[in-house]
């Protein structure tokens, strides 16, 4: 088995020298253990890179593609949940 970390993949993505180094390491897709936390971090590399809207930060990811996974609305009052589909904003009370 090989594990390839998020930045190998990066580098493999952005067509850098560095990126062409792990290439022998993912060329047998039946060989690799990819953890969900790496596919979160490249998918939001390559959101970022493709224009997309600003990352949530890793912990509220989850919590979010948890949400959208299973049907839940999400009720928060994190400002960066505030526009997405599937939330329900809490506004909290002005000190």
């Amino acid at each position: 088995m090989i594990l390839v970390d998020s930045c190998g993949w990066l580098e493999l993505f952005a067509s850098s020298p560095l990126g062409e180094a792990y290439r022998p390491a993912l060329e047998n897709a039946a060989e690799l253990l990819v953890p969900t936390i790496c596919l979160l971090e490249v998918g939001r590399r390559l959101l970022t890179w493709r224009g997309g809207a600003a990352a949530l930060p890793c912990a509220d990811s989850i919590i979010y593609v948890t949400a959208r996974r299973h049907g839940a609305e999400l009720w928060t009052h994190d400002a960066h949940f505030r526009d997405l589909p599937g939330v329900r904003f809490v506004a909290a009370p002005v000190p």
